[in-house]
């Protein structure tokens, strides 16, 4: 049985992105020979990278291999064996069970060494989507992984590694063969993109709330609607949840927690949800075009606007301005006619 590696970058991506974050999987074949099968790697854009894989393991136990700082979610269909991540301090490794239906979150800000012991003829498929620490802050979920021992995902961590698995909820495994199937079958790549965001967000999702929340006070709840408040007064500003705390005079844990609470939605997906609901609104109700509607709610580039346009709405903003531009053309036209 022959072993394929195959690199691609998307077409909307930045060619610097088709290079992996983390763990290359050649240096994976390397360390722990891989009789067969075939692994794609695919460079998302600047910060973030898709691999998916379906291969039969080898038998040696192979030398480390590394991975450079950045947060790696991977989702097994089908796995079994150990791996260990080595604290860049010396300390003992953490060691970690694979089990088939699992989600693993490993956070490493300043990197890891790793290193895998399979038996020989196990079959490994899944998906592993590596982001780096400064597309994680862009979007706001570098403080997601603020977390403790005591978080009821964790199963190991060192003063420079955290590691949590759970069992793959139902949502985040239709999502992923949804993105498997995609990028085997080559299928449009902004749609490969979004799928791709959907886990990152699902994933993150069950990290940072793990448990129900407890009820806001009416105090604490005056306080959140006038952050909710703030944000829909001006789309187009970037908040920090520093600042919006500092504003409205909570801490930034209760801030994010009463949020979540009395909106079902954490303060940036809030955020994100009003900007492009507005911006739909606008392209369907006003004269603006594109790039001055994306501008207006927020959204500096417009290419990026029209990622997570598409992603949210199933069609670009583009199609929404032509779509409502043909309407007025056939309205003028019927009213025209009419006389």
């Amino acid at each position: 049985m022959t072993f394929h590696i195959q690199r691609r970058t998307l077409i909307q991506s930045q060619l610097e992105s088709a290079a992996s974050i983390g763990v290359d999987p050649a240096d994976v074949a390397s360390a722990q020979p891989v009789s067969g099968g075939l692994c794609k790697v695919f460079g998302i854009h600047a910060g973030l990278n898709l691999t998916v894989f379906d291969v039969i393991a080898g038998t040696a136990l192979g030398e480390p291999v590394r991975s450079a700082p950045c947060l790696a979610i991977d989702i097994l269909f089908n796995a079994t064996g150990r791996g260990w991540i080595s604290p860049p301090d010396g300390g003992e490794d953490l060691s970690i069970p694979y089990r088939r239906g699992m989600m693993y979150l490993t956070f490493a800000p300043h990197g890891a060494t790793g290193r895998y012991d399979v038996p020989a003829g196990a079959r490994f498929h899944g998906i592993d989507i590596r982001i780096g620490l400064d597309f994680l802050e862009r979007l706001g979920w570098l403080g997601a992984f603020a977390v403790t021992r005591g978080h009821p995902h964790h199963v190991a961590s060192c003063g420079a590694c955290w590691i949590g698995a759970l069992s793959l909820p139902e949502r985040i495994a239709g999502q992923a063969k949804s993105l498997l199937d995609s990028s085997l079958l080559n299928e449009n790549d902004l749609a490969m993109e979004a799928r791709c965001l959907d886990i990152i967000d699902a994933a993150i999702a069950c990290v940072s709330s793990p448990a129900p929340l407890p009820a806001p006070t009416n105090r604490d709840r005056r306080r959140i609607e006038a952050a909710r408040d703030i944000l829909l007064d001006d789309l187009s500003r970037t908040w920090t949840i520093a600042e919006l705390a500092r504003r409205c005079g909570l801490s930034e844990k209760r801030l994010k927690a009463g949020f979540q609470k009395e909106f079902g939605k954490p303060v940036y997906r809030y955020l994100q949800l009003a900007r492009l609901t507005e911006a739909k609104r606008m392209l369907a109700e006003t004269d603006r075009n594109v790039t001055e509607i994306s501008l207006e709610v927020g959204y500096t580039s417009t290419s990026h606007f029209a990622r997570v346009f598409l992603r949210e709405f199933g069609v670009l903003p583009s199609a929404i301005k032509s779509e409502t531009r043909n309407s007025s053309k056939t309205r003028r036209h019927l009213i025209q006619t009419a006389w």
